[in-house]
Parts: structure tokens; sequence; C-alpha cells
């Protein structure tokens, strides 16, 4: 369709949502953007392994852990 833009195409294809605000109110959606940021957040860090050189398929959030000496841990 000559009236389609390029990006629509990529946020159809990565399942992306394309919403708009009001004008001159961008607060309108900070509430769903924030809870949006938080669930990416949680699955990055905590729910997907990693093969990065130190994660050796752990969680970042698991190999971070790893690397607190054990009497920090005990302490809190």
């Amino acid at each position: 369709m000559p009236d389609r833009h390029e990006y629509e195409l990529y946020l159809a294809v990565e399942d992306i949502d394309h919403t708009q605000t009001k004008p001159r109110s961008p607060q309108t959606s900070l509430d769903a953007l924030q809870m949006d940021l938080d669930a990416w957040l949680t699955a990055y860090n905590e729910r997907r392994p990693d093969q990065g050189r130190w994660c050796y398929g752990k969680t970042p959030m698991q190999t971070f852990v790893d690397c607190i000496p054990k009497e920090k841990l005990l302490a809190t």
C-alpha cells in the first residue's frame, strides 16, 4: 500500500503496538509505559538465559547474585 510506512511493517513483524498520546499530554500513557518497561526488565534480567562471556546460560540476575560474596548474602 502506498499510504503505509515501512515502520508499520516493522511494528507488525515485531508484534509491537503503536499508540499515540493526546497532544501536550505525554503523561496520559506513562503508567502503561512503566508497566511495559517493568515487564521487559523482569523478562530480560530474570527469565531469559544469557550466553554471554560470564553468564554461561544463566540469567543476568543469577550471574549477578552468584558474584556476591556469601558473607554479604548472609548479612541481609
